[in-house]
């Protein structure tokens, strides 16, 4: 066998990979992808005054996307409220929305589990949220490492 054809037939797996390697970069840049996480500046516990004067509590998050990839549909941020007592038939705080901005709107005093999430459903955060009327304590024990 001649030089030449060994050259050549060495070379023939190293482009291929490199032409494998090239193929699958232009592919992942061309596929949609969906948010990495959600961030926000709420604390795990949460207080809300019943007797808020204005139109409800703001939400506010902001979603994040790791990749460079552009996002797919389904990944605007949606809220959702629900009790955190299922045998309390009546909701304690609803999520509507006015002019683009969640507001939470609390209508009766106990915990709600408020989550935050695309629309998709499979990027969430949640957090417990204590209603309150006349006065409140709320307890975050801070777990130290040993």
């Amino acid at each position: 066998m001649k030089k030449k054809n060994l050259i050549i037939l060495l070379l023939i797996p190293f482009i291929i990979s490199i032409l494998g390697i090239i193929t699958i970069n232009v592919s992942f840049s061309t596929f949609y992808s969906d948010i990495s996480s959600i961030e926000w500046d709420y604390e795990d516990v949460e207080t809300f005054d019943i007797k808020y004067s204005g139109y409800g509590y703001p939400l506010y998050a902001t979603p994040k996307n790791s990749s460079n990839a552009p996002l797919d549909t389904g990944n605007n941020l949606v809220w959702k409220v629900e009790n955190k007592d299922s045998s309390i038939l009546e909701p304690l705080a609803e999520i509507e929305v006015n002019n683009g901005v969640s507001y939470l709107i609390p209508k009766g005093t106990g915990e709600v589990i408020i989550t935050c999430s695309n629309f998709k459903g499979n990027i969430f955060k949640k957090m417990t949220a204590v209603v309150y009327n006349e006065g409140v304590i709320t307890l975050q024990p801070i777990i130290t490492s040993s």
